[in-house]
C-alpha cells in the first residue's frame, strides 16, 4: 500500500503517454454531432467553423509537456493533463445582458465572472453595467512555453478569484495560475496544472485543485493516470507542499469511491471543487472539523473530506446525483451542490441532509427556461436566502429564491458565428459582497455606487447610476 502523506514537489513529474492512451483520448475529445450528421443545438463547432470563430470554448445555441520519446507522445501527454476542458451541450436563449431583475428580492453587490470566448474576466454590477476587465493571453503570461496553444485550457480562464486592490487570480485549465494586477499587468505566473477551482486562505497563501500524468502501477499497472492534487501555495504562487487525492482515498476506508467511476478512466477523480471547512459543523460529524477539506470528484459522483493533517479521506458519500459540481457545506449544516446528470437530460440543484443524505431542497428550472449544463456548473447560496446558478452551457447565470422564482437573470454578451449561433460557456458567476471595497476601480470605469440596503430606496438609486 503506497503511504498516504503531504510532501513537498518542486517540480512536475515527467512521464512517457503510450500511443494506446492516445487513442482513448481522441475518442474522449472527438465533437458531437446528430445521429444523421447534421449540426445539433449543444455541439462543439466543426473544424472550418472553429477557423472562423477562433480560440475560445463556444456551443451551438437556439437563435432567439515536460520529457518524451517522440513528438506523438509528448503531444498525448499534454492531452492527458489537459482533459475535462472540452465539451458541454446545452443551448442558449439568444438574450444578451440582464435579462430580469427584481430589486427588491435579488441580492446586493457586484458579480463577476468568465467565460469561454476569451481569457478574461469582467466585473459587473446588477444591472449589467461592466465595472472593470481583466485579460491576459496564455503566450502573454508564458512567453517560453512550449505548450500546445491549441489546447482548450490555453484559450480562456476556468476559474477566477478576486483579490483586495483589484488583484487577480486567474486559472488555465490544465495549463497554469497566473496573478495580475487591477490593470492586468502580470504579477507572476507558474505554469503548475491547476484546474477548476482554488481558494485564498487566511494568511493570504492558496489550497489549489492541480493534477499531473503519473504512472500509479498500485492503481493501474498499465497505463498512467491523471491524478488530482490539493496543492497549497504560497501568496507568490510558490508550491510549499502537495497531497494526492487518489492516494488519501486509497489509504482509507473510502477506497471503494474510485471503484465505481465514469468517464475517461484515465482522468481518475476529476475532482472540480473544494472547500476549507472552518470547524462550525464539526457537531455533526468530527470530519468536518476545522482545517479539513471538502471535495467534489465527478468521475466518481462522489463528495469526501480529506484530512490533510493525516493525509487521508475521512468522510465520503454518493448519493443520487451523478458528474456534480461546486459541492459546499452551508451553515445551516446541508450540502449544495450542481447536479449535472443525475437525471436525463436535465440538471438540477439539490441542497442535502448530510447525515441521511434527503433532500432539503431541490430546483429543476422551469417549463419556459431548459436548465441542463452536462458539463460545469456552479452555485453560491446567497445572505438574504436565494441562490445564484451558474447554467454554463447556456452561458447564463440566474438567481432564484427558495420558491424557485428567478429575480435576477444573466447572458454573456459573447456569441460568435454568422448569425450569433454559437455562445460561450460560462464557467462562473461569483456574487461578491456589497462589502467587499471597490475604490481601486479606476475613474475610467466610472466609479461603483453600492446598492442601498433598504430595497425601497433602490429604484432612486438606479436613477443616480445613470450618466
Amino acid at each position: 500500500m503506497r503511504s498516504s502523506r503531504w510532501m513537498a514537489r518542486p517540480g512536475l513529474l515527467a512521464l512517457v503517454l503510450g500511443t494506446g492512451l492516445a487513442l482513448l483520448l481522441g475518442t474522449v475529445l472527438g465533437g458531437g454531432c446528430g445521429g444523421d450528421g447534421s449540426p445539433q443545438v449543444g455541439d462543439r463547432p466543426s473544424r472550418d467553423e472553429r477557423e472562423q470563430l477562433g480560440p475560445g470554448r463556444w456551443r451551438r445555441r437556439a437563435v432567439s509537456t515536460e520529457l518524451a520519446t517522440s513528438g506523438e507522445e509528448r503531444e498525448a501527454f499534454a492531452r492527458l493533463e489537459a482533459i475535462g476542458y472540452v465539451g458541454g451541450s446545452q443551448p442558449g436563449a439568444g438574450r444578451s445582458g440582464v435579462g430580469v431583475h427584481d430589486r427588491v428580492r435579488a441580492s446586493r453587490g457586484t458579480n463577476l465572472y468568465s467565460d469561454g470566448h476569451a481569457p478574461e474576466a469582467v466585473l459587473i454590477d446588477t444591472e449589467g453595467r461592466v465595472l472593470h476587465r481583466w485579460s491576459k493571453s496564455f503566450a502573454e503570461s508564458f512567453p517560453e512555453t512550449d505548450r500546445d496553444l491549441s489546447l482548450p485550457g490555453t484559450q480562456w480562464w476556468r476559474h477566477v478569484e478576486l483579490l483586495p486592490g483589484g488583484e487577480l487570480l486567474a486559472i488555465f485549465g490544465g495549463q497554469g495560475l497566473i496573478k495580475l494586477d487591477r490593470d492586468s499587468r502580470l504579477l507572476w505566473a507558474n505554469p503548475v496544472r491547476a484546474h477548476h477551482q482554488l481558494r485564498v486562505l487566511d494568511d493570504g497563501s492558496l489550497l489549489v485543485l492541480t493534477h499531473e500524468a503519473n504512472d500509479l502501477p498500485w492503481f493501474d499497472a498499465e497505463e498512467p493516470v491523471l491524478e488530482d492534487f490539493l496543492t497549497h501555495m504560497d501568496a507568490d504562487g510558490r508550491i510549499l507542499s502537495q497531497q494526492s487525492l487518489v492516494v488519501a482515498l486509497w489509504d482509507s476506508p473510502f477506497r471503494d469511491v474510485l471503484e465505481d467511476r465514469t468517464g475517461n478512466p484515465a482522468d481518475v477523480l476529476h475532482c472540480n471543487s473544494l472547500q476549507v471547512l472552518d470547524g462550525s459543523l464539526a457537531s455533526i460529524d468530527p470530519a468536518f472539523a476545522a482545517g479539513n477539506v471538502l471535495i467534489s470528484s465527478r468521475n466518481a459522483s462522489a463528495v469526501f473530506v480529506v484530512d490533510p493533517r493525516q493525509g487521508r479521506a475521512v468522510w465520503a458519500r454518493k448519493g443520487d446525483f451523478r458528474t456534480q459540481h461546486d459541492a459546499q457545506l452551508l451553515a445551516s449544516g446541508n450540502l449544495l451542490l450542481f447536479d449535472n446528470n443525475g437525471l436525463p437530460g436535465e440538471s438540477r440543484i439539490l441542497e442535502l441532509d448530510p447525515i441521511r443524505f434527503e433532500p432539503r431542497w431541490t430546483y429543476r428550472g422551469d417549463e419556459q427556461a431548459v436548465f441542463y449544463s452536462e458539463w460545469l456548473g456552479a452555485v453560491q447560496r446567497l445572505p438574504g436566502g436565494t441562490t445564484l446558478i451558474t447554467d454554463s452551457n447556456s452561458g447564463r447565470a440566474l438567481e432564484v429564491t427558495p420558491a424557485g422564482e428567478i429575480v435576477w437573470e444573466f447572458h454573456t454578451p459573447a456569441t460568435a458565428g454568422e448569425s450569433d449561433e454559437f455562445i460561450a460557456s460560462m464557467s462562473r458567476m461569483a456574487r461578491l459582497s456589497p462589502e467587499i471595497p471597490l475604490d481601486w476601480l479606476p475613474e475610467a470605469d466610472g466609479g461603483y455606487v453600492p446598492e442601498p440596503e433598504n430595497p425601497a430606496d433602490r429604484s432612486s438609486h438606479e436613477r443616480r447610476k445613470q450618466p
